[in-house]
């Protein structure tokens, strides 16, 4: 991230099963990671927590999980994917994909001329599509690097740019003045923290360079509000939206707003990023997906069902009897409700 390398993250799985069916089974996941919002280990295994004793004390699922989305965004999610995926279990989870979908790859290194050999090293893999994290340097170093890889690349390659909120104003504008005209960066992503929508709107105007929402975007007043400050992309991501229905309603809100969409998730397991890729391909987004964060656990809970192959994302489905339930630390509680109440 541009404000650091994260090491490790915690995963929480929430699972939904059938009273009528044992095989009938829906998982979800909660993958929270501190810097993007608030939410923490600890505040999700809270909202957790409240999850179960109110819906214990008699409150439908769905007005409990509707009134803490804005609170809790990521452990909602986690617990309505997994109770929509009861009804959408094969439509979701066993599903592979149709074909493979570009993926996005980090771009990094130590020097500007080492990036751009970086950029050719990838793109000899077969990526068309490169991330670059931008706020750890200075802005004349930070030129410098994303003007050798877009020189080292062929002009069919997209460079995007990843700030990660770290940029106060000045920094920002200095950098994209000094990328106009670099046609094969596609946009800088999230420059300012979530909340200073004044401060993107006036970078706008003042720049040919797209900008893109990430941080700032949770729900379909966010897509309208990007859109009328003058954004061009919005950045979308299962865990922080309502589940798979919410994150389908969302993409055909941006898609009728004729903003550009980027989906995926670069910081949570195989079975988030399986998810994401069958949206990715029911919603026929056409941008690379950026769902590669199971590239990067090296001792995976799911294993197999999804690869990398000359730069593209393939999937054959996920198999719940792979779960590797030996990553198991705890299991908080166990709680039994109607579905029709969350449907």
């Amino acid at each position: 991230m541009s404000f650091g390398p994260i090491k490790t993250f915690d995963t929480f799985y929430v699972i939904a099963k059938s009273l009528e069916s044992k095989n009938e089974i829906g998982i979800g996941e909660i993958t929270p990671l501190p810097g993007y919002n608030h939410e923490t280990v600890a505040s999700v295994t809270k909202s957790l927590n409240t999850m179960v004793r109110r819906i214990q004390g008699g409150e439908p699922v769905s007005v409990v999980l509707s009134s803490l989305m804005e609170k809790a965004p990521f452990a909602v999610s986690g617990v309505t994917v997994a109770t929509e995926l009861l009804c959408r279990y094969s439509e979701m989870t066993g599903k592979s994909l149709s074909k493979s979908i570009p993926l996005a790859a980090l771009c990094d290194a130590p020097t500007p001329v080492m990036m751009g050999r970086r950029a050719v090293e990838l793109c000899s893999q077969g990526f068309s599509t490169l991330k670059l994290k931008v706020g750890q340097h200075n802005i004349t170093d930070e030129l410098a690097r994303v003007r050798s890889v877009a020189s080292s690349v062929s002009s069919g390659v997209f460079v995007r740019l990843d700030a990660n909120q770290c940029y106060n104003f000045n920094q920002a504008l200095q950098l994209c003045k000094g990328l106009e005209g670099v046609d094969n960066v596609s946009f800088l992503e999230q420059p300012f923290k979530f909340d200073q929508w004044n401060a993107t709107e006036k970078l706008i105007k003042e720049t040919t360079l797209p900008i893109m929402l990430d941080e700032s975007i949770w729900t379909e007043l966010d897509v309208d509000r990007a859109t009328n400050i003058g954004a061009r992309f919005v950045k979308f991501k299962l865990c922080k939206h309502c589940g798979i229905e919410g994150s389908l309603d969302l993409i055909r809100k941006a898609k009728s707003n004729k903003m550009g969409i980027i989906y995926g998730n670069g910081v949570q397991t195989a079975l988030g990023n399986h998810y994401e890729a069958i949206i990715h391909e029911q919603a026929d987004i056409q941008t690379a997906t950026e769902g590669n964060g199971f590239l990067k656990v090296q001792d995976p809970v799911f294993r197999g069902a999804m690869s990398m192959e000359k730069g593209c994302l393939s999937d054959q489905g996920l198999d719940y009897a792979i779960f590797n339930r030996n990553h198991w630390k705890c299991v908080i509680q166990e709680v039994v409700f109607s579905l029709d109440e969350v449907i």
